[in-house]
């Protein structure tokens, strides 16, 4: 039997589409076991494997966590947020298998004497690129011996596209993220401050933004007074059908931020067949497999920006950028469902 304890799975995030995406390997694999989930509403049984949400409901989270976790040989922990269930589980099932999973900046950090203590009790951890485990490690020299597993996550794009929605008359640069002001490091606004210059050289370029969040207003602002607010285009939070037909019909994507643990969306637009940027200064390159699929910049050098999207417009970069069945097959090569199966059985069944 086995145990996934998660701050959520069921809604907008990259940590969240992870969390999903190990749910369902679990699901389609036919595991015994319960899924547990903070802040979803939901609950409901998929072949063996039963998931609970708790709607906020912390006391109750974290005591059910640990009453099932008792009855399991292993038990996977989604966040380092909810370490201190590592200790409570092996005082109580001591011969049970812990994993923790690291995701990103969470744990670009020194922890603090409890994160200490508890992580004692993590039998591996999980994470999610080579960068987010180092950075850890940077920190937390301490925990060097313990058993690493490098785990990125699946694609999983379902092929069906909402045509409803209408591309301007243009070329169109693409960014899928949350827009908050705690996830600036996204880079959204680099982009939008080189689009100027851009535009000298290719007057008819749109820029479209998919996600949303408490930053929006400020960017909107930042694009107004640089005279080009016809020229970005926020689209909100929409449907996956929806983002297939923008992923399918733009020209370039790009996200330089610098703060990533991994970045699905990477995945996404290369499945598509479209060029992609990504900053190299965290676990994008990882995802754009150290630029052979993807072309890396610095995300605070707005020269850079600049130069390397009109390197994509002009077409004077690598021909394999542009080469659709490559990069799917790529794609397909390092992030199937297999690979991430082949993967996920080999850390379940090492022995600690």
């Amino acid at each position: 039997m086995i145990t996934l304890i998660f701050p959520e799975v069921y809604k907008i995030g990259g940590i969240q589409k992870y969390n999903e995406n190990l749910l369902n390997f679990f699901i389609k694999e036919n595991y015994k076991g319960i899924s547990l989930s903070l802040n979803d509403n939901i609950s409901f049984k998929k072949n063996d494997l039963r998931f609970k949400g708790f709607k906020k409901n912390k006391i109750k989270f974290f005591i059910f966590s640990i009453i099932y976790s008792i009855k399991s040989k292993k038990i996977i922990i989604g966040h380092l947020n909810f370490s201190s269930l590592s200790f409570f589980i092996k005082i109580l099932n001591p011969f049970s298998k812990t994993f923790l999973i690291l995701h990103g900046i969470e744990c670009w950090r020194k922890l603090n004497f409890f994160e200490k203590f508890f992580l004692k009790f993590v039998d591996s951890f999980i994470s999610v690129s080579e960068f987010t485990k180092e950075k850890f490690l940077e920190y937390n020299k301490f925990l060097n011996k313990k058993k690493f597993f490098i785990l990125p996550t699946y694609i999983n794009i379902i092929d069906e596209i909402d045509h409803s929605e209408k591309m301007p008359e243009g070329k169109v640069i693409l960014s899928v993220s949350r827009i908050s002001k705690n996830d600036r490091y996204k880079g959204i606004e680099n982009v939008i401050k080189v689009m100027p210059g851009i535009l000298k050289e290719i007057p008819d370029l749109y820029y479209i933004i998919i996600g949303d969040g408490d930053d929006r207003e400020r960017l909107e602002r930042i694009a107004k007074d640089l005279n080009i607010k016809d020229r970005v285009i926020f689209k909100g939070f929409i449907s996956s059908k929806k983002l297939n037909f923008y992923y399918k019909n733009c020209d370039l994507f790009i996200l330089p931020s610098k703060k990533e643990g991994f970045g699905i969306v990477f995945l996404e637009a290369l499945y598509f067949g479209k060029p992609v940027i990504a900053g190299n200064k965290d676990g994008s390159k990882e995802a754009v497999l150290n630029g052979e699929i993807g072309i890396l910049i610095d995300p605070d050098d707005l020269e850079d920006i600049k130069y390397k999207i009109l390197k994509v417009f002009k077409k004077e970069i690598d021909k394999k950028y542009f080469d659709k069945d490559y990069l799917k097959n790529k794609v397909s090569e390092n992030f199937s469902f297999e690979k991430f199966k082949e993967r996920i059985i080999k850390i379940l069944n090492e022995k600690v």
